[in-house]
């Protein structure tokens, strides 16, 4: 093998760059003397000068340059620990950059083999304010253009971040509510603003107009041009424009002055003049490098509609931006793939692709022209979210996306659609259409492509609904694509709209096989807390929850708590908590300490029949939970399972009965009120619906309770004790159930429970024995008790 080979193959892919002419090539040596200075210890043998085979630099770049070490064998491209500095190119080339990254921002390139095509090829960026390389994700020689890019790309994020464009975002929207700018016009006259600003003549001219009426007519000319310039056509321009110029009917661009919040009399209008000179002097200089640089002007028009809009004033929910990219993993997005939304919206998802294939092509310019031109199809139906979408699009440098303004059931649009050839699928679905509507949007996403992938989020009515029209709706799906996953989604995800979701993921017309086992994730954890003024913030966990949940999903496994694998037809339930088994293995004496805790706190407060309380210790005989095997059982072969019935408070009057209602303390009891009671006491009830799902109480005394409560009768012989022991173990379960799936009557009739058992039947004189070894259990009834102590006596 010649390494002069090697050399010959980068040194012709260089000269034949179009952007050769702008830089300098050297080999060997340097005759900059920084770079001289920086190589005279760099010896690959140590001690001596350091003579890379290639050092490129560019007079109009300053700080950057590249330096390349070739090998001619590419089993000689990488060692271990990349420290034979004479033996490999990695190696070599890292010694060469450590040394020359104390004066430049360096990009060290690593080539070994005899052939362009097979040849192995690595890149490293070296910041000079960076104590170690960072390697991209490149493995094949790409265009200067590219290489260039990726620098002032680099430039222009460390400047981002100085910038904090969610701060810049939330400045602009206290802005504009000082002056009483609804939230659903904001994102338009922001959007309107930022296009506009694009325009040179715009820039150069505005802030010599005289009135708001003036400034707001050459923000629309301006918008119309650069709409124009970036290949929007007529059609599209004209309904983009036409949302724009709403702008001109508001007080903001009629009228010389304006009232402002708090402020007893109007003030001069300036509002269009000085959120036009902030962003122009903050934020638009970051949008002139490239790719970057468009970057930052799609972010930051992401970051200030996410904030304005995402509410049910607006219409406008955004599904977060951890979640977009969790849809690119989910389907495994390649720099190959083309995506279509037929909902877009705002263009979330749409984006959120394209980021993620711009990741996946490293700093391969003409690879990122080709997705962001050609491999993003949106279609919507509203005007106002299409001109979110097309603005937000064409602000990331895409002035040539498939974005659509029409109805995707639209038999001509999808003819249209299909010719583009789309491979997978990404949606949010509207949810006024219901649930069957939901999965008509998801079905007909799946015959936009060929054999591709799917993902939609929906509600979780879509996976649970025994309704008619769903379940035809969900076999409809499986005869002709294959449900691979669904997953539970956090119940506040879209937060401060109350929504709870799934996200369901297909394999697009490969009918489900009969028998399959279909991956159920229950991700309801992404380390998201709400904080006020906030929304929901990052813990800093996502990352690794993440990787777990994924790492559970492509291998198809049963994870306690996390997963599990179940075959299902349409009219099953499509969600991991109908089938997870319930991790008892944390259960322990503080829940049962805590039940009878706050029984007897109850039973002290709110009980009108005297109850004597003793103080005799809990049995010295302490038993454990694990010295019984536990076994299922299904709650209706337990107890009979009853529902409450509704009274509205209009129809109550106050009384004795106690009424129990949808609470999580107070042992459900909401209220006292007159008439008979409806059930009897040593039962158990839980709550389904309202404000604390599944939560479970030991009721003593006879009591009405609300249609969203369902009675428990024991078929067995009940004390408080085993009452209050299986309270504990049915909140236990709490998490199978949400407000998208209520432990209904049905449901609970054929929930499964774990208890400790003996000859295949409950073991209740052990679980008796084991409440009474527990702290405040004397005080469950009065001392003497016949039957608990013969119970007890045969437990022990």
């Amino acid at each position: 093998m010649n390494e002069r080979i090697t050399e010959d193959i980068v040194r012709t892919h260089l000269k034949a760059d179009p952007l050769f002419s702008q830089a300098i090539l050297e080999e060997q040596k340097s005759k900059n003397p920084r770079i001289e200075k920086a190589l005279k210890s760099a010896s690959k043998s140590g001690g001596g000068v350091g003579k890379p085979e290639f050092i490129l630099t560019f007079p109009a770049v300053a700080d950057f340059m590249i330096v390349i070490e070739c090998k001619a064998d590419a089993t000689r491209h990488e060692s271990s620990k990349r420290n034979r500095y004479g033996d490999f190119a990695v190696d070599g080339v890292l010694l060469y950059a450590s040394h020359l990254s104390r004066h430049y921002d360096v990009l060290a390139i690593a080539v070994s083999g005899q052939d362009i095509a097979s040849a192995k090829v690595s890149h490293f960026v070296w910041n000079r304010r960076k104590p170690a390389p960072e390697e991209t994700p490149d493995r094949r020689l790409l265009s200067l253009q590219s290489y260039l890019a990726a620098y002032k790309g680099r430039v222009v994020a460390a400047q981002v971040e100085g910038l904090k464009l969610t701060e810049k975002a939330v400045e602009y929207n206290e802005f504009l509510h000082q002056y009483s700018i609804p939230e659903t016009e904001r994102a338009t006259f922001i959007s309107a603003i930022l296009v506009a600003l694009q325009d040179d003549a715009f820039r150069t001219s505005y802030r010599l107009l005289e009135t708001p009426a003036d400034l707001a007519a050459s923000i629309i000319d301006a918008a119309s041009r650069v709409l124009t310039r970036h290949g929007i056509d007529a059609d599209r321009r004209d309904l983009v424009l036409s949302q724009y110029k709403t702008i001109q009917n508001q007080d903001i661009a009629k009228s010389p002055t304006v009232k402002r919040i708090n402020t007893p009399a109007p003030v001069p209008n300036t509002i269009l003049r000085e959120i036009t000179i902030d962003i122009e002097e903050h934020v638009f200089p970051l949008t002139t490098s490239g790719e970057q640089g468009y970057d930052v002007l799609g972010r930051f028009y992401t970051e200030f509609i996410r904030y304005s809009g995402s509410d049910a004033r607006t219409g406008l929910v955004l599904t977060p931006q951890h979640i977009t990219r969790l849809f690119c993993e989910l389907v495994g997005l390649t720099t190959d793939d083309i995506v279509i939304d037929p909902c877009c919206g705002t263009g979330g998802f749409l984006t959120a692709a394209m980021q993620y294939m711009w990741d996946k092509a490293g700093n391969d310019h003409d690879l990122k022209e080709r997705i962001k031109s050609k491999q993003l199809i949106g279609i919507e139906r509203r005007v106002d979210m299409f001109t979110h979408a097309c603005s937000n699009m064409m602000m990331r440098g895409d002035g040539k996306s498939n974005i659509y303004r029409g109805d995707c059931f639209d038999p001509e649009l999808q003819a249209k659609v299909q010719k583009l050839d789309p491979t997978v699928a990404m949606l949010n679905p509207p949810y006024d259409v219901g649930a069957a509507g939901q999965l008509h949007f998801v079905e007909t996403a799946m015959e936009l492509l060929g054999k591709g992938r799917c993902v939609a989020i929906c509600q979780m009515s879509t996976a649970v609904s025994a309704d008619g029209d769903v379940v035809d709706a969900r076999r409809r799906l499986l005869e002709k694509h294959t449900l691979e996953g669904v997953v539970g989604m956090p119940q506040d995800l879209f937060h401060p709209v109350g929504v709870v979701t799934c996200v369901m993921v297909f394999r697009a017309n490969t009918p489900h096989p009969a028998g399959y086992k279909t991956y159920f994730g229950y991700w309801r954890d992404d380390g998201f807390v709400k904080r006020k003024r906030k929304g929901r913030i990052s813990d800093g966990s996502w990352p690794d929850k993440k990787k777990k949940m994924l790492d559970s999903f492509i291998n198809r496994e049963s994870r306690p708590g996390l997963s599990v694998m179940q075959s299902v037809a349409a009219a099953d339930e499509w969600c991991a908590e109908a089938y997870m088994k319930t991790d008892y293995s944390g259960l322990s004496d503080d829940e049962f300490t805590t039940t009878i805790k706050n029984f007897v706190a109850f039973r002290l407060t709110e009980s009108r029949v005297p109850v004597p309380i003793t103080t005799r210790a809990a049995s010295k005989t302490k038993r454990r939970l694990n010295e019984r095997k536990w076994s299922e059982f299904r709650i209706d072969a337990l107890f009979e399972v009853r529902k409450g019935r509704r009274l509205t408070k209009a129809d109550m009057e106050l009384g004795e009965t106690p009424f129990i209602g949808a609470i999580e303390t107070n042992n459900g009891l909401t209220n006292r009120i007159e008439g008979e009671p409806q059930h009897p006491g040593n039962t158990v009830t839980v709550v389904y619906n309202g404000n604390s799902v599944a939560e479970a109480f030991y009721q003593e005394q006879p009591f009405w309770c609300s249609d969203d409560v369902n009675v428990l009768y024991p078929r067995f012989e009940m004390s408080p004790e085993i009452g209050l022991f299986v309270a504990t173990i049915l909140r236990r379960e709490k998490y199978r159930f949400s407000y998208g799936r209520k432990w209904n009557k049905a449901r609970m009739e054929t929930s499964m429970i774990q208890l400790p058992a003996s000859n295949g039947e409950p073991d209740w004189a052990f679980m008796l024995a084991y409440m009474r070894g527990l702290p405040f259990s004397a005080d469950l009834q009065p001392a003497g008790a016949p039957k608990r102590r013969q119970v007890l006596r045969a437990a022990e």
